[in-house]
């Protein structure tokens, strides 16, 4: 993912880039300016796949903060809807959106950044729950229960993550990678 840069202490998501710096985006399902969204795929879930029947999967974020003062910084991983994905949002919260898990850290300089959420997810009673890992800098956060999310179709299983900067320092900047995997 391209770098991208914040003007303000609110929560940014991380933005969909403009037309012809990566293939694939935008897309019909990916506007430029949106949230950049990563989705569980059905055919992963449906019939005992990767998803369903006890089956972990992972959500991880990684990637590079630079900052040009000290500031405290969160990374926040969300859940949304079906819905909310179709309306398409630059917000990090809203109607059918869900902070999942949270890692912050003070930091003065550039730093990387490694986060993940654990996931189950199960058919029958909808219910997505898990546990949050990461480091930001030098600060681990230890591994620690998410609050579980209930009445989610497989079609909810999509994920985005958000960045908030302690302050509006020129040139803060963020970027990395977003995936999902069978853990």
């Amino acid at each position: 993912m391209p770098a991208q840069t914040t003007v303000s202490t609110a929560a940014v998501t991380y933005k969909v880039p403009a037309s012809g710096a990566y293939p694939g985006l935008p897309s019909p399902s990916q506007l430029a300016g949106n949230a950049l969204v990563i989705g569980v795929d059905s055919g992963d879930i449906t019939s005992g796949g990767v998803v369903d029947n006890g089956n972990s999967f992972a959500v991880r974020v990684n990637g590079k903060l630079a900052v040009s003062q000290s500031e405290a910084v969160t990374l926040t991983i969300y859940q949304a809807s079906a819905a909310a994905v179709a309306a398409g949002f630059t917000a990090v919260s809203g109607t059918g959106q869900n902070a999942l898990a949270t890692f912050a850290a003070t930091i003065t300089t550039a730093n990387n950044f490694s986060c993940e959420v654990i996931l189950n997810w199960d058919a029958t009673s909808l219910v997505l729950n898990g546990y949050k890992t990461g480091i930001v800098g030098g600060t681990l956060t230890a591994q620690t229960a998410i609050t579980p999310v209930t009445a989610l179709t497989e079609r909810d299983l999509n994920f985005y993550f958000g960045v908030t900067m302690g302050s509006t320092g020129t040139g803060d900047t963020f970027g990395g990678s977003f995936t999902w995997e069978r853990a």
